[in-house]
């Protein structure tokens, strides 16, 4: 019985420590996502240029790319930053 009360434990703390990697990698791709869709918007209402941006987002991504801290979260990085360099409205902004 306190062998299966023991392995209870251990998979409802794995279970946590997935949930809480998963809401982590989920801020951060929205966070790329959310900055590169603005910076296209930005871009296509001729408020800055998109050189200007392209550089921005990346200087975003590369920074939280070279943090450590953030290994578990570079799939959802990666993820964002390839989802919106093929959104229709940012077309030709992030080549």
């Amino acid at each position: 019985m306190k062998t299966l009360i023991l392995i209870g434990s251990f998979l409802i703390s794995t279970t946590a420590v997935q949930a809480e990697e998963k809401d982590k990698g989920y801020y951060y791709y929205g966070s790329i996502y959310g900055a590169g869709s603005t910076l296209c918007a930005l871009v296509n209402d001729g408020k800055i240029e998109k050189e200007y941006a392209a550089k921005f987002l990346s200087d975003i991504v590369r920074m939280f790319l070279d943090d450590q801290e953030l290994d578990d979260v570079f799939p959802y990085i990666e993820n964002a930053y390839e989802g919106i360099t093929k959104e229709k409205q940012c077309e030709g902004i992030y080549d």
